[in-house]
């Protein structure tokens, strides 16, 4: 169930969560399989809500900095293309650091 999790709305969570499990992409846990689906619906929501979260790359920075780490984030993506989006440059940034995954390098001061 991609981007779920970056929705605030709880119904439109659940809908999307329902529409996915109408395609067949759900956990299928096997605890849950004898449930009927409104139930899987508001447990996956309930998990979802309450046990999944996902740090902003400002919070892992500070994170390991505070634990004495020189951090880097590399966006291998914008490496070719940096000079061409100059303008546009940290849009784009937060545009990938939010929605594309990064690497991390971090390095023991």
């Amino acid at each position: 169930m991609p981007l779920v999790n970056q929705f605030r709305n709880h119904q439109l969570i659940k809908f999307i969560i329902h529409f996915f499990m109408n395609l067949g992409i759900d956990p299928k846990w096997k605890e849950l399989e004898d449930n009927n689906k409104r139930d899987k619906v508001d447990i996956y929501f309930h998990y979802l809500h309450n046990y999944v979260f996902y740090r902003s790359y400002d919070e892992i920075y500070d994170l390991l900095c505070s634990f004495n780490f020189k951090v880097f984030f590399d966006i291998i993506y914008l490496r070719r293309f940096r000079k061409f989006f100059k303008v546009f440059n940290s849009f784009i940034n937060f545009l990938i650091l939010k929605f594309i995954h990064i690497n991390i390098l971090s390095i023991k001061k």
